[in-house]
């Protein structure tokens, strides 16, 4: 004789008409519009869809118990990228304002306080990549050598105006990010042009180009000292503060 508990829990493993899904996602953007609750598995707001079941909830990452699966089989099943979590846009939110305020209140995660930690998560076997970042790695970026340098004046000229540089790539009618890494190793006077005009622009504008330097560690560091927590560095910057707590020295003040 079963229990109550059984029969729920049996309920919640029964597959919805048309599932399980069977293939892993292949499109880019067949990953985010599902990821954000959208476009062909998309659930009711707030929720994302269960691709073992067909039901919708706020975290798929904790309903997996019901099937067995860990979120990591799942992901790799189903060519889910590793970094982002198996919940609704909402409540990945809500955990990154949740981690934030720890971070801000003095808390260090573990894998940053263990060396030990460290050690073994990079001496782990690499997970596979999914299907879907062929569709994105694979495509041969074009020649830096072959773009007039009028296109790359155009390019300099809008991260001096006060842009940051992932931006200006994004812009249609300038070269990719890949392109200016491969033009800033190919032409050092480029290189030494494109650093001067990165270097010359504010923190919050170089930390969304990732940019951020040993100008900003300084910085970081001196307003720590004078004893400032976290999140009153990131306002002073105008950076967020998990930027800050990345780039300040952690180690114990005197």
């Amino acid at each position: 004789m079963t229990t109550r508990a059984e029969r729920r829990r049996a309920a919640r493993r029964r597959p919805l008409p048309g599932f399980p899904i069977e293939e892993p996602f292949t499109e880019p953007q067949d990953v985010w519009d599902y990821l954000a609750g959208e476009g062909q598995y998309g659930a009711e707001p707030g929720k994302i869809l269960c691709l073992l079941c067909g039901k919708a909830y706020r975290s798929v990452g904790i309903h997996l118990r019901t099937h067995d699966i860990s979120p990591d089989e799942y992901r790799d099943r189903y060519g889910l990228p590793w970094s982002i979590g198996l919940a609704s846009p909402d409540c990945r939110e809500a955990y990154r304002q949740h981690t934030l305020g720890m971070l801000a209140d003095g808390y260090v995660p573990p894998v940053l306080a263990d060396p030990s930690i460290q050690a073994r998560a990079c001496s782990a076997a690499r997970r596979p990549r999914a299907p879907y970042r062929g569709k994105i790695n694979n495509f041969p970026p074009p020649d830096p050598v072959r773009i007039a340098d009028e296109v790359w004046d155009e390019y300099l000229a809008r991260v001096g105006s006060g842009r940051a540089p992932s931006a200006v790539t994004a812009d249609e009618d300038m070269p990719g990010g890949t392109t200016v890494v491969e033009k800033r190793q190919a032409d050092p006077v480029f290189a030494r042009r494109y650093d001067e005009a990165v270097d010359a622009l504010p923190f919050d504008v170089l930390a969304e180009a990732g940019s951020l330097g040993p100008a900003f560690d300084a910085e970081c560091q001196r307003l720590r000292d004078q004893g400032m927590i976290y999140r009153d560095i990131a306002a002073e910057l105008g950076v967020s503060t998990m930027t800050v707590f990345r780039h300040l020295d952690r180690r114990p003040r005197a």
